[in-house]
């Protein structure tokens, strides 16, 4: 799939790049999944987010810039909503790589 080089895939490059429009392919989205491209795409980098919190050992401003998140405080406002919790304490609940 596309990535752009801050890490965030984009709707309208996605569909470009499979020769759909964007409209379309948000269609299809919601039609086959009941989420937006855009919830999927939150989706998908919470889930890296906890993969990479519970086996690695990178710092929350790594994972942040992993994610393509500008902030660290971005991510970690997205990651409280999403997941109930920071990702400093879903690491200590959570790790399984020894520090």
């Amino acid at each position: 799939m596309l990535k752009t080089n801050n890490g965030k895939y984009k709707l309208y490059e996605v569909a470009h790049e499979i020769g759909l429009s964007p409209k379309h392919l948000s269609r299809i989205f919601r039609e086959n999944n009941g989420k937006s491209f855009t919830q999927l795409r939150i989706e998908i980098k919470m889930e890296y987010a906890k993969h990479l919190l519970k086996n690695t050992n990178l710092t929350i401003d790594q994972i942040t810039y992993e994610l393509g998140y500008s902030h660290w405080s971005s991510f970690t406002r997205m990651f409280k909503k999403k997941n109930g919790g920071s990702p400093t304490s879903y690491r200590k609940t959570n790790k399984m790589v020894a520090t």
